[in-house]
């Protein structure tokens, strides 16, 4: 029998080898089917994306889409996997298993080893060391493999990563009352609700249930029930005395800007494909999701980034994968957000203005079916004078101001932006796109990014000096984590309209904000100043600058919500 030898490297440092895994332990992997049509997959979702399509919004069932994309039959592939003891579930385009390592160490000619790691007091069992084989005449039916050689942690640099700061008397912040100010948002009330979810990654610690309730509480909003799938979910918020402060931040101004929802809380081991195939087989996944964590497209398997990714499979195919599942739960009617990143166009693998690599896009954020968020800060704020809140009478609370970008001069951080090296322009770019190519005469040298790329972010959205409360203290976070759970409660808020007027939700907005750029100019707010050449720890040479309309700063803008809501209803 000919034999396909998958060789890997090494173990990232913060991982210890300890000895050979225990022979009975129960092992699960995922093996990715070659899918067929994602051509046609993606022509149908761009149809029904698309508001002046007769399609528009009439979403699919799993049932028609695994038609579109079910692989060539593989039963050479099932007979394998059976023969050596695996029990496997059939999800169409994936397969998920589990056996035993003994099983696994003769299926697959390896050796399992379990590892430790000192800083999360967890153990993992993998193929790393050793390396695995298939056969020659299997490996046609096999995509790639995820859970074989995985690690599920990566160091913190690689969430777009607040962090807390201690309230101070005089400084004014960001509330879910100051939101509304900003946003011209008023108070709707809908006979019918969506849902929404944050999605934390790779064994992050929980939000506390308890600051969950007492935020709303002091922000007028009743107490919430949030739902807490299985299947989604490795933590317990009702017993986390020392909870996470990016999803605090996310739970609590998602459901700050619209706690009239059905809330979930998803937390994944794994990384982002992992998150969208776990919710696209779901009988019902939440319909709005937002995101706030990102690395470098081209570092999506470094293994000292991007442990549980290295299995011999590019950053570019792993994130061109993940952009189907992205595309699959689009046609499902859902919605995916994700934050642009804070550290500029250069991003977090180029912090010190790396020469070689000057310009590094940011995924999921790159992928055209994600609503990419970026981030302002409010300039000569005016203040809420006459607060409805408890929050905003016991602080002060911006209500206006100069919007700009966050940079590290004016945030100590800077939103990122950018053009993605792994995604084309999608069509609802295109116009927009050309015109800021046209008229910036700022542009980085043509060498260091891809001009044909998709273009982040979409919209904006101010993302400084937000109050959140953790372990029972408030304290004050930034960064595009902030923006983009934000904006995915008004997006759910335009879904309780929607399903209250018997319509489908939403899905990808992307391709209706650019529609109504056109056709409703009030709808976003332009903002002509700024630009994204720095970072977290230094001000870089290149990156991209605002000019009036859509740029890579900014995108469109920032929402006009009242607008936004009347446009959409009258649809």
């Amino acid at each position: 029998m000919n034999i396909l030898y998958v060789l890997l490297c090494g173990v990232v440092g913060f991982w210890n080898k300890l000895e050979v895994s225990p022979l009975d332990k129960d092992i699960s992997f995922t093996v990715l089917l070659p899918q067929q049509n994602v051509d046609i997959l993606e022509q149908t979702l761009l149809e029904r994306a698309s508001p002046t399509s007769p399609t528009y919004a009439k979403w699919l069932s799993t049932t028609e889409i695994d038609q579109i994309i079910a692989p060539k039959p593989y039963e050479p592939l099932t007979e394998w996997l059976q023969e050596g003891g695996m029990t496997c579930t059939n999800h169409v385009d994936t397969l998920d298993c589990s056996g035993k390592v003994s099983q696994v160490n003769n299926l697959f000619t390896t050796t399992m080893v379990t590892y430790y790691n000192h800083d999360t007091n967890t153990y993992q069992e993998s193929a790393r060391h050793y390396g695995y084989s298939i056969p020659t005449h299997i490996e046609p039916h096999i995509d790639f493999i995820l859970g074989l050689s995985d690690f599920p942690e990566m160091p913190p640099t690689t969430r777009v990563h607040p962090t807390l700061k201690p309230v101070q008397d005089t400084t004014p912040y960001i509330t879910p009352e100051s939101i509304y100010h900003l946003y011209n948002m008023s108070h709707y009330n809908h006979s019918s609700v969506s849902s929404q979810a944050v999605a934390e990654f790779l064994q992050d610690t929980c939000y506390s249930d308890d600051d969950l309730q007492s935020f709303l509480n002091d922000s007028n909003l009743p107490n919430m029930s949030v739902v807490l799938n299985e299947n989604w979910v490795n933590c317990d918020p009702t017993q986390t005395p020392y909870p996470d402060t990016e999803a605090s931040l996310d739970i609590q101004y998602q459901a700050g800007v619209n706690s009239q929802t059905q809330q979930y809380y998803v937390s994944v081991n794994d990384w982002v494909f992992q998150f969208a195939n776990r919710l696209y087989v779901a009988v019902d996944p939440p319909k709005v999701n937002s995101m706030s964590w990102g690395w470098a497209e081209w570092d999506q398997c470094d293994p000292e980034t991007m442990p549980q990714c290295l299995l011999n499979v590019s950053a570019k195919k792993y994130t061109k994968r993940t952009n189907v599942e992205f595309m699959k739960l689009s046609l499902r009617g859902v919605t995916l957000l994700a934050s642009s990143g804070d550290a500029g166009a250069p991003g977090r693998t180029s912090e010190g203005c790396n020469a070689e690599r000057p310009l590094n896009p940011a995924f999921p954020t790159s992928s055209p079916w994600v609503l990419s968020v970026g981030g302002t800060i409010i300039m000569k704020p005016t203040t809420i004078t006459h607060p409805q809140t408890p929050l905003c009478k016991n602080n002060t609370c911006i209500r206006g101001g100069t919007e700009l970008n966050c940079n590290i001069i004016r945030c100590g951080w800077t939103s990122g932006g950018g053009f993605s090296n792994f995604f084309h322009r999608p069509p609802w770019q295109v116009n927009v796109s050309e015109h800021y190519l046209q008229t910036s005469t700022l542009l980085p040298p043509k060498q260091y990014f891809n001009q044909l790329g998709r273009i982040y972010p979409d919209i904006s959205l101010v993302s400084h000096n937000f109050l959140i409360k953790t372990s029972g203290e408030y304290g004050a976070v930034d960064g595009t984590s902030a923006s983009s759970p934000s904006v995915s409660g008004m997006i759910s808020i335009l879904n309780n309209m929607r399903v209250s007027n018997n319509k489908t939700t939403l899905g990808p907005v992307a391709p209706l904000f650019y529609h109504m750029y056109v056709a409703c100019p009030d709808c976003f707010d332009d903002i002509i100043r700024g630009c994204n050449n720095s970072t977290e720890e230094a001000q870089c040479k290149y990156g991209y600058h605002a000019i009036k309309g859509f740029d890579a700063v900014y995108g469109l803008g920032v929402p006009n919500f009242d607008t936004i809501y009347a446009f959409i209803k009258n649809m």
